[in-house]
């Protein structure tokens, strides 16, 4: 093989080498960047992203009350909350084996911690169950001790709390719509709480009226039993 042939075929065989390390970089750049970033803004948080107390640090997190106006929670100073944020704990702490279903293992202050540290969040929600509450006469205090626990680590850092209760889940009745074991356990949860102007209720989660009255009753049916209140004493029957 002619010397000019074979050095011109070694620096082609370089030059590819080199573009191809040279895109091995570029790529290897791209798919570390996002993380890089992460790292580099993790303390300087997007003014849309922050906890609310870190954004209006005019008013302290623990003065802070809310009012309703129209379609919009106000507070004191009358700045729209929006909240964003993230489930805790999944739906553990509303089976009646919380104590042995490892609620408490990922139920920690980390936790809580992490949902405003590393998400942003200015609430969070805290699914509960009435067999758990009612696991005891008149109600179990060590069940509502440990969301006093989790409220107090929220609180502590800023954050709303959402208590929902549902009917989901391990042991749980699975039941559609609210019942009067709806209201006993309301009547213990909220006025444990009236006094906290950061605990939010979500009264119902996941209703299904559609199956439990029949399948065909009109949107205006539903909207009217949740507005009105009223006795399902059949599928499709409202009183």
């Amino acid at each position: 093989m002619h010397p000019l042939f074979t050095m011109k075929k070694r620096q082609q065989n370089k030059h590819k080498k080199n573009a191809f390390y040279a895109a091995l970089g570029t790529m290897a750049l791209l798919l570390c960047l996002p993380v890089l970033l992460l790292a580099l803004d993790h303390n300087k948080q997007p003014k849309d992203m922050r906890s609310y107390a870190a954004a209006n640090t005019s008013v302290p997190f623990n003065s802070i009350t809310y009012h309703v106006s129209g379609k919009q929670i106000l507070d004191n100073n009358n700045s729209s909350l929006i909240p964003y944020g993230m489930q805790l704990d999944g739906i553990l702490m509303a089976q009646p084996s919380w104590q042995t279903d490892d609620a408490l293992t990922y139920l920690t202050f980390d936790q809580v911690k992490e949902a405003h540290d590393f998400w942003h969040s200015n609430t969070v929600s805290l699914q509960l169950g009435s067999k758990a509450l009612f696991a005891k006469a008149p109600y179990d205090t060590d069940y509502l001790a440990a969301v006093d626990q989790t409220v107090s680590w929220a609180n502590q850092l800023g954050m709303n709390i959402l208590l929902v209760l549902q009917y989901q889940g391990d042991g749980n009745s699975g039941q559609q719509m609210p019942t009067q074991d709806s209201i006993a356990f309301w009547n213990i949860v909220a006025k444990h709480y009236a006094n906290n102007p950061h605990i939010f209720f979500d009264v119902f989660n996941e209703p299904d009226p559609w199956t439990l009255l029949g399948g065909n009753p009109s949107a205006n049916s539903y909207w009217s039993l949740w507005q009105k209140g009223g006795v399902v004493v059949n599928k499709g029957m409202m009183k």
